[in-house]
């Protein structure tokens, strides 16, 4: 029974234990990225509200000027010098719009990989966990029937061993 019960039992326990403990550990380590990144997040989200904010003043600016801009071309009696200072206006305006559009979508992005990164490692290290618990079971169950395969004989032989007490005492 030991060499097939117990000392198999220790080495399984002993390496699941093993296994375990380095999920653990990973997992661990995983959550302590992660809630950094989740206070950067934080930091970051209220950087993205700004970044948003941003983009939307310089957008509505630009389009404000764009705006001017097209009525000053409609309107013949404005002057060429000023409808150059709009255009010149315009183009500064709109190219502060796309940089803030561009530094907006790209801290979006950022935010976004790093919850998609910590979900995958954290739905591999579970997974892992589940082949271990689904290994511990399939174990248990063999080393059951083998506990039990050893114990039928042995309660028999007790059974027979009482039996052959009643009749000698008898």
């Amino acid at each position: 029974m030991r060499g097939e019960i117990i000392d198999p039992l220790k080495n399984f326990t002993n390496t699941q234990n093993s296994l375990g403990q380095k999920l653990n550990d990973e997992m661990k380590v995983n959550e302590k990225n992660f809630k950094a990144s989740i206070e950067k997040t934080e930091k970051v989200y209220w950087g993205i509200n700004k970044l948003k904010k941003n983009y939307h003043s310089l957008a509505k600016n630009a389009e404000e000027i764009k705006v001017k801009l097209d009525s000053a071309k409609a309107n013949g009696s404005t002057s060429s010098e000023h409808r150059n200072k709009l255009s010149v206006k315009y183009d500064s305006a709109y190219n502060e719009q796309k940089e803030a559009e561009l530094a907006y979508t790209h801290q979006l992005s950022y935010t976004n990989n790093l919850r998609n990164n910590y979900i995958e490692v954290v739905k591999n290290i579970l997974n892992e966990f589940q082949i271990i618990e689904e290994n511990y079971i399939d174990f248990m169950k063999d080393t059951l029937r083998k506990y039990n395969f050893y114990q039928v004989p042995l309660f028999r032989n007790i059974q027979y061993d009482n039996e052959r007490k009643k009749k000698v005492h008898r």
